[in-house]
Parts: C-alpha cells; structure tokens; sequence
C-alpha cells in the first residue's frame, strides 16, 4: 500500500479556496435555475461558505449566526454582485469577484481550520458514528461517516469498514437495544461502498435526494481521502450542473449485514492463509 502524506497547511488553504469557489458557482447556478428562491436562502441553506470563514467563532460543527452584522454585510455585498451579474450569464465573473469578497475571511480562519481538532475523533467506531434512535423506528439508529484513516481512504483497507460496521452494530445493539440501521448518503451510489451490504440495502434504497443542502451529505464527495478538493467531481458539477454522486437512503437489519460483512471478514481471512501456505512450499 502506497504510503499517503498528511495534506500540508498550503494544501488545505487551497481546498478552502477551492470548495468556496465551487459552492459560489453553485449558488449562482441553482439561482438561475430556481428564480423563485431568495439568493440569502441558498447561501445559508444549499452551500456552506459561513462556516469556512472567520465569520465562525467556533468550530466547523458549531451553529450558524447568521444574524452577525459580520456576515450580514459579507451576505448583501454577494447579492449585490449577484444582481450585477444575472442577466447577463456572467458565471465566472460573479464567481472571480465573490470570492475576492470572502477570501480574505476565509484565510483569517484556515490555519485554525487545518489546525482544529478533527471531529471523526468523538465517533463511537472508528469512522462511522450512531445517533440515538427516534420514536418512529426506535430499534434503528442512523449512521454518520467521516474518514479517521485520512490520508488513507476508508476503502484501503478492505476489512477496516467492516469491522467499524461491526462495533456500531455490537455498540449500539448493546446502548439502546438496536436491531437496524440507516443512512442518507452520497455513498449510496457508490460501488465500494455497496459491496458491504447485504441486498436487502439494495432494496430498502429510495430515490436520490437532490434537494441540496450544505452538509457533507452532499459536499463530501468534493474531498479527498486526505482532505484536499477532488477536482475531477468538481469539474463535473460545473460541466452538468449535477452532483456526480446525489445522496440516497437506505436501512437494513443487522442480521443481514453481519451475516454478508462476516463473509468479507472471512474471504479476507482465508486469503491470507492461502498466501502463506503459497509462501511455506517455496
């Protein structure tokens, strides 16, 4: 397995740059296509550039203050550029100019940003995390993903998900008597990450959601497995106006999904042992 480096400040700098241009773009694009929709709203609601910039006292999971007459005034001067620029299809010019206006904030913050405490690190299983179920499905638990291995990919290791899946399951069943578990995720349309589950995922899977939000359930897919801007789904987006990969949820039980992970585990087991009987005969 190739040795992966942890991204540099000068990297993660430029995935902020990179991820607020894109969102920008996209705030442009949706407003063209969705004429009825207030800009304020998509900029608070359907892209995420608050809580890149100094804007944000706290951390990338702290609440929004969109009342901050910081972020008011960061606010109007991006809708009056939107204006300027509206009916005349100038994408790139609002984009060049509206990110002059955020990235001096942007960069006020990012050396916190690289620097603050990752948040994979208080999920229960590695890079999956569980909530409490709710009162409609109160034995199911929703799950959440992150990456804890970066600058590896979850998927390097193909028994690591498995197992982190196995903990949630064991944890879970264990803290609130869960017997199932869901998801909402880009993921969902993913063939790696398919392959983990059993087909009654398959068959419990909805139609994609593409009312966009800001979260990772959507913007995710822009990140590298060490952190940096995927360029080649961003580019995409910009050529189609669609997300490469739209979200999609899906629920099964926990039988189903230990008896089909148990089988991964196992292939990977014996794999190995047939590696180093080949071995002991040379």
């Amino acid at each position: 397995m190739t040795k992966l480096l942890k991204k540099t400040y000068k990297e993660h700098r430029q995935y902020l740059h990179d991820i607020a241009r894109l969102q920008l773009w996209f705030t442009w694009w949706w407003k063209q296509n969705n004429v009825d929709e207030s800009f304020r709203l998509i900029l608070r609601q359907r892209v995420d550039i608050y809580r890149k910039t100094n804007i944000n006292k706290g951390t990338m999971n702290s609440k929004t203050d969109f009342e901050n007459l910081e972020w008011l005034d960061l606010e109007r001067q991006l809708a009056e550029l939107y204006q300027k620029y509206s009916s005349s299809g100038e994408s790139s010019m609002f984009e060049d100019e509206a990110f002059l206006v955020v990235q001096a904030t942007i960069d006020a913050r990012s050396r916190r940003d690289y620097e603050e405490r990752p948040y994979v690190l208080d999920y229960q299983c590695g890079s999956l995390k569980y909530d409490k179920p709710g009162e409609e499905h109160p034995k199911r638990v929703n799950f959440h993903i992150a990456n804890a291995v970066s600058p590896q990919s979850i998927f390097a290791d193909k028994k690591y998900l498995p197992q982190c899946f196995m903990d949630l399951m064991n944890k879970s069943a264990a803290e609130y008597g869960a017997d199932s578990l869901c998801t909402n995720t880009w993921l969902n349309l993913h063939p790696r990450w398919l392959k983990l589950f059993p087909s009654e995922w398959t068959v419990n899977m909805k139609p994609e959601n593409k009312n966009v939000q800001w979260h990772f359930g959507f913007w995710g897919q822009f990140i590298t497995a060490r952190g940096t801007f995927n360029t080649r789904l961003g580019r995409q987006l910009r050529e189609t106006g669609e997300f490469p990969f739209w979200p999609r949820p899906s629920w099964c039980s926990f039988e189903s999904l230990q008896k089909h992970l148990s089988g991964i585990l196992s292939e990977g087991i014996q794999a190995r042992s047939d590696q180093s009987n080949t071995l002991d005969s040379k």
